[in-house]
């Protein structure tokens, strides 16, 4: 879990592509085949069912964590994410227990989904205990089912067939990496074959103006920098976040914001820095769905900078009505019945 725990994160800190590509390589030239076939699975299928409810995990993190309620709140409004926020309360393990990965999607989150709230209480807090911090991070969106990676799974399976020297087509994804699971086709081993490449980003489907709120850390290369922002659009006479990312911005400009962000701080909130709202960003995305986790009850799929809007004021950014009216709630089912396999 721990190294594909990491892949994760450098995905979101991916600024393009190619980048994304690039680590995805690496990746899948150090998986065993087990593993390997897991994170295609999660990487390019359908996104993972919800084994437990979002509102059940902040209320387990806030009792281990011994943090009050409003505090938990007050934190998860400020990162924007809450998986992230119950990873940063708790105590992670300076290196945790490294258990792999499809030991978890073929074994341990099954189980979880079968068991009374109780048992799954004490079996995630006791996961909890044993994990590092991007591993915690990475569980509680498989446990809220709210996973899903950044760029599309066809750049997955690009990246494998250069690794591998094998080539998996986007309908076949899933059965290859069924079949790998079960001990044929899959060796990841196998030294890569021929140049990366290059390929043109797909255009969002849609796009919005946006205010730029909160600046965040970056971690790993972009460790030091305020790289990661917060972008809200208005919601009556208040700005709400809808969108943390810093997709599509190159390295330059990342060094920009970041001398704006530390040259025009508001307000601090732990590591997190509130900047007066008057940049607007057109801010593509490829969905938008309700969440809960934001205050403006919405979140945007594959959000990414467009270009800043130097000739717009913070005034003239889009509403929350608009987004709502193109994105009208869809009617929800019956939920499935539980089954064995995690990802059915």
């Amino acid at each position: 879990m721990r190294r594909f725990a990491a892949l994760r994160e450098a995905l979101d800190r991916a600024a393009t592509p190619e980048d994304a590509r690039a680590e995805l390589v690496t990746y899948f030239r150090l998986a065993d085949a087990a593993e390997a076939a897991s994170a295609l699975r999660l990487l390019t299928g359908p996104r993972p069912p919800r084994i437990v409810a979002g509102r059940e995990l902040a209320v387990w993190a806030c009792e281990r964590a011994q943090v009050p309620a409003w505090l938990f709140d007050r934190c998860r409004e400020v990162v924007g994410d809450l998986s992230e926020t119950i990873a940063l309360v708790l105590e992670a393990a300076p290196r945790g227990v490294d258990v792999p990965l499809h030991e978890w999607v073929e074994e341990r989150l099954p189980a979880l989904r079968r068991m009374p709230s109780a048992a799954r209480r004490e079996r995630v807090t006791s996961w909890w205990r044993e994990l590092d911090r991007a591993s915690i991070d990475t569980l509680n969106r498989l446990l809220a089912g709210t996973f899903r990676p950044r760029f599309p799974g066809a750049l997955a399976l690009e990246a494998f067939a250069v690794a591998t020297g094998r080539a998996v087509d986007a309908e076949r994804g899933r059965s290859e990496s069924d079949a790998s699971r079960r001990g044929v086709g899959l060796d990841a081993s196998r030294p890569g074959v021929g140049p990366i490449g290059t390929s043109t980003p797909e255009p969002p489907r849609h796009v919005v103006r946006a205010v730029l709120l909160y600046g965040h850390p970056g971690r790993g290369p972009t460790a030091g920098y305020y790289a990661e922002y917060s972008f809200a659009l208005w919601q009556g006479d208040q700005l709400v976040p809808v969108a943390r990312t810093s997709a599509g911005l190159e390295e330059e400009e990342i060094r920009e914001l970041d001398r704006y962000i530390r040259r025009n701080t508001a307000s601090r909130f732990g590591p997190v820095r509130a900047v007066e709202p008057v940049l607007v960003f057109e801010i593509g995305f490829d969905d938008a769905e309700r969440s809960g986790r934001r205050r403006s009850g919405w979140t945007l799929l594959g959000a990414r900078v467009v270009r800043r809007r130097s000739d717009l004021g913070a005034g003239e950014a889009d509403r929350m009505e608009a987004l709502e009216a193109a994105h009208p709630e869809k009617p929800k089912g019956p939920p499935p019945e539980p089954q064995g396999d995690f990802f059915q």
